[in-house]
This record gives C-alpha cells, structure tokens and sequence, in this order.
C-alpha cells in the first residue's frame, strides 16, 4: 500500500488579546489567504463583520500609507 505524504501549510491567523477565545472572542481579526484562479490576496475580517478583500500589490500599499498615517500622528501630537 502506498502511504500519501502529508503537508501542513497554514492558511490562516487569529490576531486577539491574551486570554480571549482566537475564533470566537471579541474583538478578533482573522487573516486568511484565499486563491482565486491562481491569484492569492488576503481577506481581513472581524467580529463577523464584513471582509476586507486586497491582493499582494494592494496590501503593500495599504501598509505603507498606514505607517505614514502613524507617524504623521505621533508626529502631530
């Protein structure tokens, strides 16, 4: 008999506080990886609200004007 090989591959994360419950605590944000016709892009949601949907190139960007966005801010204050 042939034994199949298996792999782990995560595809999915739970960002929440300490002590809460990472699937169905308040407060939580999952990120995922999704693949749509060979295209991956990541899907943020939170508290059962709706997803946020962004490909690689969007999410960079996303991030880059979040921290410019911060540091402005604590630069402001």
């Amino acid at each position: 008999m042939n034994n199949p090989e298996y792999k782990i591959t995560p595809i999915a994360f739970s960002i929440h506080l300490k002590g809460v419950n990472p699937i169905f605590g308040e407060g939580i944000t999952h990120v995922k990886i999704e693949d749509e016709e060979a295209v991956p892009f990541i899907l943020l949601s939170q508290d059962g609200s709706e997803s946020i949907r962004l490909d690689v190139e969007e999410l960079e960007k996303v991030l880059e004007v979040s921290r410019l966005l911060i540091k402005e801010f604590e630069e402001g204050e």
